[in-house]
């Protein structure tokens, strides 16, 4: 994919089924592998973020061209970040209040 290709670099999060199904057995495997990689992601690209470095996740990829390509043999990729410095700045809006992101059940 082109946004790959053009990136700075690719980080490539890589579910440990098995390592997760030792310890929690089918849940391990088929949720919590998904969930620490989903999570690993998600708190990269904050850190990414707080240095300036914009970054995108991608969801959609051939898994055994990845597969192949990263040597993982059976291992699953939950998903890919790219990242690097835009030609533009992302930072297009003024920040939401963030009041507005509660809601508040009393």
């Amino acid at each position: 994919q082109e946004i790959i290709t053009n990136s700075a670099g690719v980080f490539a999060f890589v579910m440990e089924k098995e390592q997760s199904a030792a310890k929690y057995r089918n849940r391990g495997r088929n949720l919590y592998s998904l969930q620490d990689a989903t999570i690993a992601c998600s708190h990269l690209q904050l850190a990414l973020e707080s240095f300036g470095i914009q970054s995108r996740w991608i969801g959609a990829f051939r898994d055994d061209e990845i597969r192949t390509v990263l040597d993982l043999g059976n291992k699953d990729v939950a998903g890919l970040l790219v990242f690097g410095y835009g030609k533009q700045s992302h930072h297009r809006s003024k920040r939401r209040n963030v009041d507005s992101y509660f809601t508040v059940i009393s």
